[in-house]
């Protein structure tokens, strides 16, 4: 029986078969990347109904990242009379279950520690991988490899050529806060604090959180008293000014100033906002904020009411990075960042989802001469972005003719 979710005559629908048969000839075994917005869980559902058709009698398990995306998947399973079960990570990293065909989606979180074992806890004969950025931060992907190596893909440019997901426009901002001096003050001792542990980032934060650490590289080193407080002074230091520089990065009111200059000139659109703390997220003019202060039922009304509206604005912490579908979306604005390229990639992927006509705006708020500039750059997979500054993004917001300033790499050795 033919599916009512595919449609046989669409190009987006004959690749994401083309991507199953590709699977099929590697033994069932692998991952397939795709950009988010692309269709990936469909691709899960056609693997599925094939597998059944040949295997009825066949277990299907589905892992998942979280409860909400869980919802999601049965839902679609449930529409498709197709069987299979639902479990997020969560679970079956710390409970066995066997099946014949294991879905993974989402599957670079396997890399964590406290997922990794999801593999060993789960009895399979086919395993398939769904994501949108395979690669980790960590370098744990090289052992997903192991178990689910990349067998496909399909680029961001061919989704966005085939008119599968949105064209887009990707900018970044910078900002050049009157306090900075503030900032290079704790750059500069952080370094220094950095220096003495030979710019080794697990150590220092290793030392500066863990006293059984410090005792324990005292006596590896046969440090005297005094040695060992100077150890314990820099690693307090170390982790003191490494807090005190995200702080002046996640939550300067420089950034929602900008970003209250953009909403105020997008007035007509849709629009999504990501902060890295709540503080900075409330703070923003327009909109409302969506994180885990709130209940799951307050915050499904904010989303519902969101969804329904032509126009408007939800402020995100932490949230709606995944799984969250509104085509309508037409503008992004980034007032946080970390180096994680799949964190930055699934957020764009909320507003370049496909619709008619979009051209879509993404803006990433960015202070100037930090190392918020190496996170960036590192979060980065578009390296087509076009830099400004504050002056040329009221003349872009004003569809007035601005300049480009030069993208340049950054000279800063470390990504801390």
């Amino acid at each position: 029986m033919q599916l009512s979710l595919f449609d046989a005559n669409s190009e987006r629908s004959l690749r994401q078969e083309e991507l199953v048969d590709t699977w099929v000839k590697h033994k069932c075994k692998g991952t397939v990347v795709c950009p988010t917005g692309f269709g990936k869980t469909k691709v899960g559902l056609i693997a599925i109904r094939r597998f059944l058709n040949k295997n009825p009698d066949k277990v299907v398990l589905v892992i998942v990242p979280s409860d909400p995306i869980k919802i999601q998947w049965e839902k679609q399973i449930s529409e498709l009379n197709l069987q299979a079960v639902v479990r997020t990570y969560y679970d079956t990293s710390r409970n066995k279950y066997e099946a014949t065909l294991v879905i993974l989606d989402e599957i670079q979180k396997t890399g964590a520690e406290t997922l990794f074992n999801t593999f060993s806890n789960i009895s399979y004969r086919a395993i398939l991988g769904l994501t949108a950025t395979f690669e980790r931060l960590d370098g744990r992907d090289r052992l997903i490899s192991k178990y689910c190596p990349v067998i496909a893909e399909v680029t961001l440019d061919e989704a966005i050529a085939k008119g599968w997901l949105s064209s887009y426009r990707e900018y970044l901002v910078l900002v050049e806060p009157d306090d900075i001096d503030k900032y290079n003050e704790l750059n500069r001792e952080f370094n220094e604090h950095f220096a003495f542990f030979d710019y080794n980032f697990a150590l220092a934060m290793s030392l500066a959180t863990n006293w059984q650490a410090r005792i324990a590289y005292g006596k590896e080193r046969g440090l005297s008293k005094e040695e060992n407080k100077e150890v314990l002074i820099h690693a307090m230091g170390f982790n003191r000014t490494l807090q005190g520089r995200k702080k002046y990065i996640n939550n300067h009111p420089k950034k929602i100033e900008i970003a209250d200059l953009i909403l105020s000139h997008r007035q007509d659109r849709k629009c999504i906002t990501f902060s890295n703390t709540i503080a900075m997220a409330e703070k923003i003019g327009y909109g409302d904020v969506y994180s885990g202060k709130d209940s799951v039922k307050k915050g499904r009304i904010k989303l519902e009411e969101f969804l329904a509206k032509p126009t408007g604005v939800v402020n995100s912490v932490r949230k709606l990075s995944e799984g969250f579908n509104d085509p309508s979306i037409s503008v992004a604005i980034f007032l946080g960042f970390d180096s994680s390229k799949t964190k930055k990639t699934q957020s764009v992927g909320r507003v370049i989802r496909a619709q008619e006509g979009k051209v879509a705006e993404v803006f990433n708020i960015v202070i100037k001469n930090s190392v918020e500039y190496t996170w960036f750059q590192n979060s980065c997979t578009n390296k087509d972005y076009i830099t400004i500054d504050e002056e040329n993004l009221i003349n872009l917001l004003e569809g007035k003719e601005f300049t480009k300033k030069k993208n340049k790499q950054t000279k800063m050795k470390f990504r801390f």
